[in-house]
């Protein structure tokens, strides 16, 4: 099922930082994960930032206020014949003040088949006030991880 239909993307336009850089090749070129412009398959699509590692790294976005948080959303790119791969998995931990936080849920990489495609990565049925979301994403392996937005819903 689709489950709940939050349509409020509360991170639309919202400042956010990374623990990792994006590689120069693949850049950030600032709010790419934020201005709700998703990334076709095609890796060379600018929506996409990718880093090349193996290591888990993150990204904090920035509400502006504490707001009610339903759902947490993040799109990635599989692209296997250049060594681009979904991330095992997503740690999604909330904060009000910017220092401690809380992870509410962690998301599992989709059984997905060998095509190149772009999956969504879900965290629904959420009922957490924050003004600070932090996205940890473990890489498949020590290859590529390409994303193009994440969304923070009410």
């Amino acid at each position: 099922p689709a489950g709940p239909s939050n349509p409020t993307n509360l991170a639309s336009g919202k400042s956010y930082t990374s623990s990792l850089p994006a590689d120069a090749s693949y850049p950030d070129s600032g709010g790419e994960l934020t201005d709700g412009s998703f990334g076709t398959t095609s890796y060379s699509n600018a929506a996409w930032q990718g880093r090349n590692t193996g290591g888990t790294y993150s990204f904090t976005v920035d509400l502006g206020a504490t707001k009610t948080i339903k759902e947490v959303d993040s799109d990635w790119l599989q692209v296997r014949s250049v060594f681009i791969f979904l991330p095992t998995e997503l740690s999604v931990a909330i904060s009000t003040n910017g220092t401690s936080y809380t992870t509410v849920g962690t998301i599992n990489a989709p059984n997905v088949g060998a095509t190149d495609q772009s999956h969504n990565y879900r965290l629904i049925d959420l009922n957490n006030s924050a003004r600070y979301v932090r996205v940890t994403v473990t890489p498949a392996s020590s290859a590529w991880s390409f994303t193009d937005e994440l969304q923070v819903r009410h």
